[in-house]
């Protein structure tokens, strides 16, 4: 079982984690206000289909980081707002790590989650920073969008009827009701329920539920 904890992490500076405690304080909040708070810009505009996002070392586009996230237009609304939480993940954990900034650096490369994964194992191989980084991310955007204290006080969660949270949100009515199922696997009294309910940006997740969330919110 594989466990993430942001809560200590020594990637997210201070002033990252005020920013980022004050957006998780309240759902359906501004993600792209959010975005300029961290100093980037984000710009939507027509990318291939199989590309949802990507973030960018553009100094020249004005954000005061020079990083920018560029978001696919064509993408469903809730979507891209999927996807600007998962590239400010890895504008906050891993913009310094040498195998991604190689990639934006150098050559702007973008890989699609869901084309790795039909991938073959030698790719997988060779690409496991990447990978890992991709998975970081998408437990990154689901805690920050979906926080888990917020989202179990919810009265939606507790009629179990997804389709209430989703517009507040902005995300599917699917990646919500995975969501509901995923938390509602905790059990009361388990420390990982207890870490979960924290006030403000505290995330301790269990992977293979926020695969599952994140797939859904990807596939909005």
């Amino acid at each position: 079982m594989t466990v993430i904890d942001f809560r200590a992490d020594s990637r997210i500076t201070r002033e990252q984690r005020s920013a980022l405690r004050e957006f998780a304080s309240e759902l359906g909040q501004d993600i792209a206000g959010l975005a300029q708070r961290l100093g980037l810009k984000v710009y939507r505009k027509r990318l291939p289909s199989d590309l949802s996002g990507y973030l960018e070392f553009a100094p020249d586009l004005g954000s005061s980081s020079g990083f920018v996230i560029f978001v696919n237009s064509a993408k469903p609304i809730e979507r891209q707002r999927f996807t600007t939480a998962h590239e400010i993940a890895h504008f906050v954990l891993h913009k310094d790590e040498p195998e991604f900034r190689e990639r934006f650096l150098n050559s702007a490369e973008v890989f699609d989650l869901t084309a790795a994964n039909r991938a073959s194992d030698e790719w997988l191989e060779m690409n496991g920073p990447y990978m890992r980084a991709e998975r970081e991310a998408d437990a990154f955007a689901v805690n920050l969008l979906m926080p888990g204290h917020l989202v179990r006080a919810s009265r939606a969660f507790r009629l179990n009827r997804p389709e209430l949270l989703a517009h507040q949100l902005g995300l599917s009515k699917a990646a919500v009701a995975n969501r509901f199922k995923e938390l509602s696997r905790y059990r009361r009294g388990r420390k990982d329920l207890e870490v979960l309910e924290m006030t403000g940006f505290q995330c301790f997740e269990q992977l293979e539920g926020v695969e599952r969330s994140a797939m859904e919110a990807k596939q909005a």
